[in-house]
């Protein structure tokens, strides 16, 4: 509020690095808005802002002080969007619901990725009688790892009634669970197995048949990833293997892999027995899926020549208006 960000400091290495746009990744700190609206005015330069989460339309409020500051945060949302020269969104849910929301159309900026780091994962195989490998590999914070036991108990089901090959389900992720989860975890069939580094990443890919995506069920979480798109996605789909999701119907990494059909989705809306159905026929239908709509949706949406490309294109634009003023 004081603003003693705004130091000598900063303002002599702004006139000496003299911009000619922010681009500003904003999230739910209103000081971090005040100080792109501020830089963007003082230096008369054009204001592009990102969203990845949702702060506004879907409160998580629930002390005082929260409602307070979602209140606040909600001018300042308002405020910063209609300052801003274009403003984008992490996808296709939050791009509709913000441009409806703030009478003001966004862009959308996903998590662009290499394609070509994935490309010597071949397509697997399920050979008769072999164990069948879902990995899971990411963070399981937010309750996640509640969502991979529940599915890790219907997949105990599946080995004790189908004659596949036992069905694995391993977790790798950074933060070890707490001990009443580890044991669900543990209890449930699902196998603990820590952390992996960018090459662990890749070969844990390759000897996987599915790679396992997961959103937490309770109200808060779902709240708070209602129009997130998780990185893993992009990453998922261009390895040559099938996704299995499992979460809230409303989420946008759940929307975004059931209305393009890709994977195998599972959500609150399937019963159990349609949930073990679906997992079924992912599995007999497995040595016939078609993974080049898969990469093929990535190469459109996330590769980082389209990312990238259209951004400069904006940005590009924007500079050569400001200049002709």
């Amino acid at each position: 509020k004081n603003n003693i960000w705004d130091s000598p400091e900063l303002r002599d290495w702004i006139e000496r690095f003299k911009p000619e746009a922010i681009f500003a990744m904003l999230g739910s700190n209103i000081y971090s808005h005040s100080i792109s609206i501020l830089l963007s005015e003082r230096y008369n330069i054009p204001l592009f802002v990102y969203f990845t989460d949702d702060y506004v339309l879907n409160s998580t409020a629930r002390s005082i002080v929260d409602r307070v500051h979602y209140r606040l945060l909600r001018r300042k949302y308002k405020e910063t969007v209609s300052k801003a020269y274009m403003s984008y969104a992490i996808g296709r849910k939050m791009q509709c619901d913000y441009s409806k929301f703030f009478s003001k159309p966004f862009g959308i900026l996903g998590n662009s990725i290499d394609i070509d780091k994935y490309s010597h994962l071949l397509p697997k195989k399920i050979e008769k009688d072999t164990p069948i490998l879902i990995s899971y590999i990411g963070a399981i914070h937010s309750n996640r790892w509640k969502t991979i036991a529940a599915l890790g108990e219907i997949v105990k089901e599946i080995n004790s009634k189908y004659h596949y090959g036992k069905i694995q389900i391993k977790v790798f992720s950074p933060t070890r669970p707490r001990r009443s989860a580890m044991l669900m975890l543990v209890k449930s069939g699902v196998e603990f197995c820590g952390v992996l580094d960018s090459e662990g990443v890749l070969q844990q890919m390759e000897q996987s048949h599915f790679l396992l995506h997961v959103e937490s069920f309770d109200k808060r979480n779902r709240t708070y990833v209602r129009y997130s798109v998780s990185t893993k996605i992009s990453e998922y789909l261009s390895s040559n293997r099938v996704v299995l999701a499992y979460g809230p119907h409303e989420v946008a990494s759940m929307q975004l892999l059931k209305d393009n059909n890709l994977g195998c989705c599972l959500t609150d809306l399937d019963t159990k027995e349609e949930i073990v159905q679906k997992i079924c026929a992912a599995i007999e239908n497995y040595n016939s899926y078609d993974y080049t709509r898969a990469k093929q949706f990535v190469l459109d949406n996330y590769s980082r020549e389209v990312m990238s490309g259209g951004l400069m294109n904006d940005l590009s634009k924007a500079i050569q208006e400001n200049n002709k003023k």
